[in-house]
């Protein structure tokens, strides 16, 4: 619909975890870091794209910590 082809996705996810005083752990965030190439379409609006995408994002409505949705554009034609 925005006219934007997705050629690679890739991610290189991070996180933390946190020590309980009770020896149990837990996570405080994590971050997917994807980074995504176009071969056509706007970067920006590429971008925008998935930001809104996190309003619908399964995993992040599914755990207790947040997520973040940065992603780096990359064209290559």
């Amino acid at each position: 619909m925005a006219n934007i082809v997705v050629t690679a996705y890739r991610g290189h996810a991070t996180g933390e975890m946190l020590m309980n005083a009770d020896d149990s752990r837990q996570n405080a965030h994590a971050d997917p870091a994807p980074s995504t190439t176009i071969s056509s379409g706007d970067p920006a609006l590429a971008k925008e794209l998935h930001h809104k995408v996190r309003a619908l994002c399964f995993i992040a409505h599914s755990v207790n910590f947040p997520i973040k949705h940065d992603t780096t554009i990359t064209v290559k034609e």
